[in-house]
């Protein structure tokens, strides 16, 4: 987790190849992904999800990578993600999905991907 939050992607990449157990969750429930998305390493969360890391690991409040990047106004995030074909119905503990928490924050842009992505499924 700690090579995550400093962004040193090639420690991740040597332990990825080492193969590191990427769904480990912190305190907070945080896998290696969701402090990614939470960070907005956007070339980390690409390199985790290719190793396998799951793209809907929830955390202790119940929020995906989808949810989270979505909370946070990550757009480049949402798409990388949105690539992968994430389930879009997932609610966090609070009963939001992600487009639900992208309307709430007034996220023009997510909300734009998110529903764009709803008519793609």
């Amino acid at each position: 987790m700690y090579a995550i939050s400093m962004h040193r992607h090639l420690i991740v990449k040597k332990l990825i190849q080492k193969g590191v157990n990427l769904e480990l969750q912190d305190a907070r429930g945080y896998t290696a992904l969701i402090l990614a998305v939470h960070y907005g390493y956007t070339h980390l969360a690409k390199m985790l999800i290719e190793a396998g890391a799951d793209i809907e690991a929830k955390n202790q409040y119940g929020e995906t990578p989808l949810i989270r990047a979505a909370h946070f106004y990550r757009g480049d995030m949402v798409s990388l993600l949105l690539s992968y074909r994430p389930n879009l119905q997932v609610k966090k503990n609070s009963g939001s999905t992600a487009l639900m928490v992208a309307e709430a924050l007034k996220a023009t842009d997510i909300i734009s991907l998110l529903k764009e992505a709803e008519l793609n499924t």
